[in-house]
């Protein structure tokens, strides 16, 4: 489904991240993390060809979804949350065609499940942070993926929320839906993850949470930043 070799990724001939290596089979879970600035969104923006691919190789098979981080849109645009939505429909379909029945019932069922289909109507930029973000995930849903890139998705949601999207991305990976996420929570990483890629501005590590999220391996790829281990301790690390 995703399989990276040797790749560095960044913009205009420039490396963001270097010395990527992983390879994410069908219903796992990839957790990219490390500090912020550490390289986790051009990463995945490298998997939706947001990014280039520098040098190694990179292969991504199956249609695929993505959810954004939540300050990536302007609430103020005057959209439904329905209407968001069924932008998920616009790549299967051609954003040119009209709307059929099949794209607005797939607009609805991605809407109910994530509990929101009463709120189909209430303009986008009024919903919670929460609220706005399982938009966006129907919204992803909506494109019916086998691959699903959500970048940092629990930033700014509520416990409900949080647990409302955590509950829709197990029932995916059931599924057989492969995720990757992008997220600096490493508390999150360990209880999410399959596998785990630890990164900050080159790959440190990749494997599972017990392994990849250790005190020594976090202390080689976080150098001097505050960082909470898998423990629930947050500790500052020595560079």
């Amino acid at each position: 489904m995703l399989r990276y070799h040797q790749a560095a990724v960044g913009y205009r001939g420039v490396p963001v991240l270097t010395d990527v290596t992983f390879e994410v089979g069908p219903g796992q879970i990839l957790v990219l993390a490390g500090p912020n600035g550490a390289g986790k969104s051009t990463l995945i923006k490298s998997m939706l060809g947001q990014a280039e691919v520098l040098s190694g190789k990179a292969t991504i098979d199956g249609p695929t979804g993505y959810v954004p981080q939540l300050g990536d849109l302007d609430p103020d645009f005057p959209i439904s949350a329905g209407q968001v939505v069924l932008m998920g429909r616009y790549r299967p379909r051609g954003w040119w065609r009209p709307t059929s029945k099949a794209d607005r019932r797939a607009a609805a069922t991605a809407l109910a499940r994530v509990d929101l289909q009463e709120r189909s109507r209430v303009r986008f930029g009024l919903l919670s942070g929460g609220q706005r973000q399982r938009v966006l995930l129907a919204r992803a849903l909506a494109s019916e993926p086998r691959l699903l890139l959500l970048d940092e998705p629990f930033n700014g949601v509520d416990v409900v929320s949080q647990q409302a999207i955590v509950g829709v991305l197990r029932e995916l990976v059931a599924d057989g839906v492969t995720l990757v996420l992008s997220t600096h929570d490493l508390g999150l990483a360990r209880d999410l993850a399959d596998v785990v890629c630890l990164v900050n501005g080159r790959q440190w590590a990749f494997g599972p949470p017990s392994e990849v999220l250790s005190a020594e391996t976090l202390r080689l790829a976080y150098g001097g930043h505050a960082i909470d281990l898998p423990d629930g301790r947050t500790v500052l690390v020595d560079p």
